[in-house]
């Protein structure tokens, strides 16, 4: 009987037609690229790319959170996802053994599926190779971690087949001066639904709302981490309150108090 199954081998347009699957923007944002120049030409579309670039210059420079939410994190994410990893994705999980082998003898690696940025950390969702489990990663943790020349790198497991790793980048804090928020002078000062209790990673006020329905705030940390700075900044902040009796304060053996 003659063999009348479809040929499985990769050929030139399946290998097209899955890189256009799996990376959906960055095609779609070269056919866009391509389409205006051939409509407006390419001296129209140099000088909208040079405008937008001063534009989202200004913007950083102006106000760097909003930048950051809105537009820096997708063009750090995009930039990071092909420079950081892709391009020494395969060399990296070969070095640290975390490659298998199938049944045909093909080398079988974890693929990058998601990359997600911050200022600080970035996630990268790996779908693992047949064979593997998250532990594999974890075994090597502090080897991706140099590989990649992250601070630090942690594995969660999203699903069956699915972990992220997350990169540390870099520790806001080691370069950025925290001053403490200004102290209340008065009890009408005091604003409970926006209570300055820090600084976050951009200089800007970290606030709490002692309002907002259902609150419960949940700290961990190693010992020395400094949990305890955190209570001492909400008592801090509710200063003025306390000698007009209007928080109650449990003592506690092991810090500074808890309020409510």
């Amino acid at each position: 009987m003659r063999d009348t199954r479809v040929a499985t081998e990769r050929t030139p347009v399946r290998a097209a037609a899955r890189f256009v699957a799996r990376h959906p923007r960055s095609v779609g944002s070269v056919v866009v690229l391509d389409a205006a120049v051939l409509w407006v030409g390419y001296q129209t579309v140099l000088m909208a790319a040079g405008i937008a670039v001063v534009a989202g210059a200004s913007w950083r420079l102006l106000d760097r959170p909003t930048f950051d939410r809105f537009a820096g994190r997708l063009l750090r994410a995009w930039w990071r996802r092909w420079w950081s990893y892709r391009r020494q994705w395969l060399r990296i999980m070969t070095a640290c053994n975390l490659t298998t082998i199938d049944h045909k003898g093909n080398t079988l690696a974890p693929r990058v599926t998601r990359v997600k940025s911050t200022w600080s950390w970035d996630t990268v969702h790996v779908r693992m190779a047949k064979g593997q489990e998250p532990e594999d990663f974890e075994k090597v943790i502090n080897r991706l971690a140099n590989s990649f020349q992250a601070r630090s790198t942690n594995v969660r497991h999203l699903k069956p087949g699915r972990i992220a790793l997350d990169f540390q980048r870099r520790e806001p804090f080691d370069d950025l001066f925290v001053p403490p928020p200004g102290l209340a002078e008065s009890v009408e000062a005091v604003d409970l639904r926006r209570l300055p209790i820090g600084r976050d990673e951009y200089g800007r006020d970290f606030t709490l709302d002692l309002l907002g329905r259902d609150l419960h705030i949940l700290l961990g940390g190693a010992t020395g981490a400094g949990k305890g700075s955190f209570m001492w900044a909400l008592l801090r902040a509710l200063a003025p309150l306390i000698p007009k009796g209007k928080t109650d304060h449990d003592p506690h053996p092991l810090g500074p108090g808890r309020c409510r």
